[in-house]
């Protein structure tokens, strides 16, 4: 099984070219914001963490982990933020490593893991190769204002706190440019996997 990871900075179209692969190929797509959320709900690995650090109101009526409360507090204060994240990143991690393995075990052929902070957090060290996904930062910057309603100075603040396109290039294998058009990107991905299959 090949283990690729999925990154980019915002806005690049990474939930479209997963959308796409689930069509093309039998895989196992796993975001790892997704685990993380799921890790943090009421009664998950994190919970004890969870009060310890953000105290009792630190899930809402439904079981998720009240968001704003946590990103109030860990903007604030960096030793409780770095004490959050060496809780959250091993869990997540591990939920991911037993997720492979499943997914082996069920005879899939690919596994594409989606993170923003692929590289940042290291998972490079578990994927065969990284796949990132680009588009330049106007045509970002046009997405995000469309599809999400961020304002410029939003979008200007997580441009700076993303790697920049030379740094994804430098992990990279392949680079999707998801900026022509869908049929464009589809068609990058086909030749991508009919290269697998040849080899």
């Amino acid at each position: 099984m090949k283990i690729i990871g999925i990154t980019g900075g915002v806005g690049a179209g990474k939930s479209t070219v997963l959308n796409f692969l689930k069509e093309m190929c039998d895989c196992e797509i796993v975001m790892a914001d997704d685990v993380a959320k799921d890790l943090m709900k009421k009664g998950g690995v994190l919970t004890e963490t969870a009060y310890s650090l953000f105290g009792d109101n630190v899930y809402l009526d439904n079981g998720n982990i009240n968001a704003a409360l946590v990103a109030g507090i860990i903007f604030s204060d960096a030793a409780i933020r770095k004490k959050w994240e060496n809780a959250v990143h091993p869990a997540v991690r591990e939920d991911i490593l037993n997720r492979i393995s499943d997914a082996d075990r069920d005879g899939k052929k690919y596994f594409f893991l989606e993170a923003a902070l692929l590289i940042e957090n290291n998972y490079q060290e578990i994927c065969s190769e990284i796949w990132y996904v680009y588009a330049d930062e106007d045509l970002r910057r046009i997405r995000l204002r469309e599809t999400r309603n961020y304002t410029d100075d939003k979008i200007a603040g997580i441009f700076k706190a993303q790697m920049k396109d030379v740094e994804y290039r430098e992990y990279a294998s392949f680079v999707i440019d998801t900026g022509i058009n869908l049929e464009n990107t589809r068609k990058q991905l086909e030749n991508k996997l009919e290269e697998y299959e040849t080899l």
